[in-house]
């Protein structure tokens, strides 16, 4: 964190205690020596971002963002008090948020379904660690093989990454019936995930 931005402090901005994500907050903070802030303990002024201290404010230069991106701001984005007025602005000039807001696009299915050729594309190279097959369902022959094939698929919106998958052999008769006129009717929004087996450890016991 220091080598990013040496001048200043460090921080995680959380929504609070009461969101179910605020343990991993705070380990996150306590990991990387960051003080654990929320939108009401920060200021913009004049460009720069602040947290507000009883010593007086103190510059947030790296600021990792806990919080969902279309909230961090309730001038420009969503008013739901937990962003900070004038943070978009900030970041723009002078403030570097290191997970920056519409940075969770790579976690949405249809972008894994083309990271293979992304990083030959870009890196020259293919990944080291390959991720579970997943295919974009906006091509009518991986909807025909998502059709044909249900047991060895998932089924997943496309461009929401926090939603479980459907497994396909498991759906009810009601689902089953459902999914050719989802497809049918909105097929970019779905994405296809191969079926992934849950690993195993031995545990070894006194």
């Amino acid at each position: 964190m220091r080598c990013v931005a040496p001048d200043g402090t460090a921080a995680v901005l959380t929504p609070g205690h009461a969101d179910p994500r605020w343990y991993g907050h705070l380990w996150l903070a306590r990991e990387l020596f960051c003080a654990l802030v929320e939108g009401g303990d920060l200021t913009v002024r004049e460009g720069g971002l602040y947290l507000k201290t009883l010593r007086g404010l103190q510059p947030i230069a790296p600021l990792i963002r806990g919080t969902a991106g279309g909230s961090i701001d309730p001038l420009e984005l969503v008013p739901d008090g937990n962003g900070v007025p004038g943070l978009l602005a900030a970041a723009r000039d002078h403030v570097r948020i290191l997970n920056s807001p519409g940075s969770g696009v790579v976690e949405a299915p249809a972008f894994a379904a083309f990271l293979c050729d992304l990083a030959i594309r870009l890196l020259g190279q293919p990944l080291l660690l390959p991720g579970n097959p997943t295919i974009w369902l906006g091509n009518a022959d991986s909807r025909a093989a998502a059709l044909a094939n249900p047991a060895d698929w998932h089924l997943r919106p496309a461009f929401e990454g926090v939603l479980p998958p459907t497994p396909l052999a498991e759906a009810t008769e009601a689902q089953w019936q459902a999914v050719p006129e989802q497809l049918a009717a909105a097929p970019w929004q779905f994405a296809r995930k191969s079926h992934c087996d849950t690993l195993g450890c031995a545990v070894f016991r006194w």
